[in-house]
């Protein structure tokens, strides 16, 4: 045998003279066991947690959707950046419920002749991820727009904190409707309408309250739901047709 320390050739068992030992390798390198892995894994998970600004986080999503119209409150004078890891999260549910319900749709209406391999998929959630993000600026921009015309000013992390507190239960819907299309595809859009019914309400919401103004809340509404739902969709179309001229490329080569 050799030493694994400077490869002198050794007896069985004989220490080197260099000062390597099997004993010393192996007291100096134990392998954890599982119990000590696990137990790790347990104290990351437990300070990312309690963690403070990790805790604000859960506290705000759990607290929208389980009272959305006091925890959009409470962030409407929020100035920090907790709006940018709302979006963040929010697209990220968006775009993988839709992602998982186009997915089904296309794979029921074809019998499951043709789904979506991975990079479609990826394809579709990379459109619908693009589509969340302009569509959470469009809505912060505007609503800042309609502040100002209320003459109250509204610096843009507390319209973001606002809105992004208010599109979260939509949000939260949209994933449970891609999940359960899974299950059975019709409840997939009935939960999407519902999403959409979450957001109007509490777009309105919002807009009711802000006084100052001589236009009647619910005309104040249409006209920023009109803007919205315009814009919101000129975007969505763009990102529509990258995908589906991306995807139909793919299936003709793949067909021909």
């Amino acid at each position: 045998m050799f030493c694994p320390k400077c490869g002198k050739e050794l007896t069985e068992g004989e220490p080197c003279s260099c000062g390597y030992s099997q004993d010393n390798q192996q007291s100096a390198s134990p392998l954890p066991d599982g119990k000590a892995i696990v137990d790790g894994a347990k104290n990351a998970a437990a300070a990312i947690k309690n963690n403070p600004f990790v805790s604000e986080v859960l506290a705000t999503i759990t607290g929208a959707a389980a009272d959305p119209e006091k925890q959009v409150k409470d962030n409407s004078e929020r100035t920090d950046i907790l709006w940018v890891i709302m979006a963040a999260v929010e697209a990220v549910f968006v775009s993988l419920g839709l992602a998982i319900y186009v997915n089904k749709i296309i794979s029921q209406v074809s019998s499951g002749y043709i789904r979506l391999g991975a990079g479609n998929f990826f394809k579709v959630f990379g459109a619908a991820f693009l589509w969340s993000v302009i569509c959470t600026f469009v809505l912060i921009l505007i609503y800042m727009l309609f502040m100002t015309i209320c003459k109250k000013q509204v610096g843009f992390s507390a319209a973001a904190n606002t809105l992004t507190t208010a599109v979260m239960p939509s949000a939260i819907i949209t994933l449970a409707a891609g999940i359960l299309s899974l299950i059975y595809a019709p409840i997939g859009m009935l939960l999407i309408l519902a999403a959409l019914i979450s957001l109007v309400a509490l777009c309105y919401g919002l807009v009711r309250n802000v006084g100052g103004t001589k236009i009647p809340a619910f005309w104040l509404f249409v006209i920023f739901a009109a803007v919205t739902a315009a814009l919101c969709t000129i975007a969505g179309n763009l990102c529509l047709k990258m995908f589906v001229e991306s995807m139909a490329n793919a299936l003709t080569r793949s067909l021909f």
